[in-house]
């Protein structure tokens, strides 16, 4: 009887093991899957804060370029047309290192999270 009892918990541990290893690569692709979705959400949170910059300052450079009059500079059409140029240009350049800082900063701020998740593989 003991040794019928000994087969059925052997049994028993070979298939709980084989359930808990199942479980663990469950969990490990859900957890893969839910880093992919943050860091998408995350990206696509950057890219509408970046948009949003882009309007916002598009907006108001138009707003300047139907306004040279209001501009007190004494500036010619062309002066104002170069000044707005160098403007674009400037503006620009501050918008893309915003993005990158964004792009980096994204990838240290989740790095802990990344962190975590290969340290406890």
């Amino acid at each position: 009887h003991d040794a019928e009892m000994d087969a059925v918990k052997a049994k028993h541990e070979v298939e709980l093991t084989k359930l808990r290893a199942e479980n663990d690569l469950l969990k490990r692709k859900v957890h893969d899957k839910k880093k992919i979705i943050v860091n998408q959400n995350k990206q696509m949170h950057e890219f509408q804060k970046y948009i949003v910059e882009l309007t916002d300052e598009l907006e108001r450079l138009y707003t300047e370029m139907d306004e040279p009059e209001a501009d007190d500079g004494g500036g010619t059409v062309d002066d104002s047309g170069t000044v707005g140029a160098q403007s674009i240009i400037r503006h620009r350049q501050e918008l893309e290192r915003r993005l990158q800082i964004w792009e980096n900063g994204g990838s240290s701020e989740t790095g802990g999270s990344k962190d975590r998740g290969s340290r406890e593989r």
